[in-house]
Parts: C-alpha cells; structure tokens; sequence
C-alpha cells in the first residue's frame, strides 16, 4: 500500500512562470458542493501514508478538508488524515486566510504527526508592498496545538506568533527538536526563556528579527547553547556584536577561525555560518557544502549529522535584503493565443 505521496513543484522550477500552482476545482456529482479539490481530503482513504508532500494549498483544498470529520472525533477512525509527516505549502493570492488555514489542515490531521511544515509564498510581483508588513499578531492557540506531544518538528513562514503563541506551542509539544518560525516581530525576551525551560529537546530553532529582542535573549541562549546543532538567528537592532561573538563561542567551543581571520563565512542567499564542530581546518568549503546541504528547505533533516559534536550558529539576512527568495513566486504572466499547424 502506499506510504509516500508527493504533489510538488521542483526545487528548479518553484518560482518560475510555467508552473501553475491551483488544482481545479470539481462539481457535482464528483464532490457534494461545486468549488472544491478534493485532492488532500481523499488522502484519508490511504491508511498506511506516513508522508504527504503537497505544494498546491488553495481554498478549494481547505474546503475538501472541511468536509472531513475532526481529528478527536468519534468517528475520527474512518475520516482523518494520518500521516506522521506533511509538508504544504500554497500561494497567498489563492489563500484567503493562511492563519484559518493552518487551524483547518491541523484539525484535520491524526495525533501521531511527527512533522509539520506550512509554507505560504508571495508572488513577486507583490513583495515590494509586502516589504516590512506587519502580519496579524497571534496569540495562544490552545485548540490548535492540543494532543501534538508526538510532534518533533514545525515550520511556519506566515503565522506571526506572539510570545504567548509561542508559549502555547511549547506547553502542547514538548517534544519538538526543530522549530523554525519565520515571523518573530512580536517577539520579545521572554521567548528565549520559553524554549530554554520548556523544549528541552530542541535541537534546531530560528529567530528572525524583532524591535523588542536585546542581549539578553542571545545570553539566555548561550546558557544551553551546547543543546542545539542549528541556532538560526537574524541580529535585532538591539543585539550586539559582543554578545553574538560570546554565543558563536559558547556554541561552537574549541573552533579556531578557518582562515586565521574572521570565522564568518558567507554563503551566497544562504547567510553566515559560524563553526562546524567535529569538522577539519583543513577542509572547510567541505564542511560548508555539507552544512548547506544539510539544511532541509522544509524541517532541517540532516544537521545532526552536518554538525557533528558541536554547533552551527547562522546568520540570517533580512527579508528584504536577500536576492534569492527560495519561496518567491512569479505571477503567471498572460496567456497570447497562439495557433500551430502540424504537418
């Protein structure tokens, strides 16, 4: 029977004009209501699928998932969605609410899920007003997060969380070794005390950018620093360079500078990696190959094993500042009719 299922763009082609990123909707009798995909809800009736990967996330794909009964439901052995990991992701144009979206999908899903990624991406067209928004500040989601102890990783690029959504994240799955949350400006210090006392297990974690993280939250880190194999951070305005210099070292312990100098390496629309414990001096574009490698664009699989004994700290650029957006997507340009006779 089958246990894996991938509807997904290619990494080369994610982004590009040619690839349409909605399935069409069906109407009766095919579905009881016209304007749904059915598509991710029928995936209930595949009993032994441990992993769905889905990259055409619309409204009418929510609407499918609506029809289903909810995960804790008595009938939730006939009608759910089983798998141990899923990975979606959608265009916001075809995504009305992204954070009613993830409410929906998780409603949905079985109790054992070990994996989650929800990735919602911007047409290009559209990032130069997007620029420094503010999304919707979201607080303790209770409902959403209850009876996930069995999830071990979750990527969000939308939902803003505040320090309480982050609060309510960690008393829910406690069990989580990789949490990357790209929207962190309602974050303040407060979070770093929230994963260091509560996520005991976390090995990989992110941190974007916020006016109300200082020093201090890099100095809370640093107390457990020997704990992660990937520390993500983008510096806030209120970080110093002493104190990211006293993390890269507490992180990194015993890791001399590669080239004699600065152990900041750069690495193009990838950002800056400090220290690769258990890895050779004498090879250190090896050790940022497969460092970079490793890093899984969904949930970082493989950075244990990249970073050895030790850590790795990277520096994340600014949104906007970096020219590579991994998840930017081109607007489908307008068709021109075109007429081909064949032979």
């Amino acid at each position: 029977s089958l246990r894996r299922l991938r509807l997904e763009a290619s990494p080369q082609a994610r982004g590009k004009a040619t690839v349409s990123r909605r399935l069409a909707p069906l109407g009766p009798p095919e579905v009881l209501f016209p304007g749904i995909q059915p598509l991710l809800a029928d995936m209930s009736a595949l009993p032994r699928l441990e992993e769905v990967a889905f990259d055409f996330l619309t409204d009418d794909v929510l609407a499918g998932l609506r029809a289903l009964r909810a995960a804790g439901s008595p009938e939730e052995d006939d009608e759910r969605l089983r798998p141990k990991k899923v990975i979606l992701s959608g265009v916001k144009s075809l995504l009305e609410d992204p954070e009613i979206a993830l409410a929906t999908v998780l409603g949905k899903l079985g109790a054992n899920l070990q994996e989650f990624a929800l990735l919602v991406e911007t047409e290009m067209e559209m990032r130069p007003f997007l620029s420094g928004f503010l999304h919707t500040r979201i607080g303790a989601l209770p409902n959403v997060w209850q009876g996930r102890r069995a999830l071990q990783a979750l990527t969000l690029n939308w939902t803003a969380f505040d320090d309480d959504g982050v609060r309510s994240i960690a008393e829910h799955c406690p069990q989580l070794h990789t949490l990357l949350l790209d929207r962190s400006e309602y974050w303040t210090d407060v979070v770093a005390d929230i994963i260091v006392e509560m996520l005991p297990q976390l090995r990989r974690f992110r941190m974007r950018s916020s006016a109300m993280l200082s020093d201090r939250c890099l100095y809370i880190l640093m107390e457990v620093a020997h704990r992660f194999s990937m520390l993500e951070i983008e510096p806030s305005f209120s970080m110093s360079s002493y104190a990211m210099d006293q993390l890269k070292q507490r992180i990194s312990p015993g890791v001399s500078d590669f080239d004699g100098g600065s152990s900041s390496i750069l690495i193009p629309s990838r950002g800056s990696f400090f220290g690769f414990g258990g890895g050779s001096a004498a090879g250190p574009l090896a050790a940022i190959e497969a460092a970079a490698d490793a890093l899984d664009p969904y949930l970082g699989e493989g950075i244990q094993q990249a970073a050895g004994a030790g850590g790795m700290l990277r520096l994340l650029e600014p949104e906007q500042d970096v020219d590579v957006d991994p998840w930017g997507v081109l607007a489908l340009p307008s068709r021109r009719p075109r007429l081909e006779i064949g032979r």
